[in-house]
């Protein structure tokens, strides 16, 4: 399924990869120059899959 995400905030991203981790095809889109640039770049520098381990 193709999913648009409006806004790359934490809830965009947290979104964006848990439908990334299950097989969608996710466009996050980014509407502002906020805080959240580093989960942003993150993201797109990985071809849209974002994994966070916490040891």
């Amino acid at each position: 399924m193709n999913i648009s995400i409006l806004g790359a905030g934490n809830a965009g991203c947290a979104h964006a990869a848990m439908f990334t981790l299950r097989g969608h095809d996710v466009t996050l889109i980014k509407t502002s120059n906020s805080l959240h640039d580093e989960n942003y770049n993150t993201i797109k520098e990985n071809n849209g899959i974002f994994l966070l381990i916490k040891i």
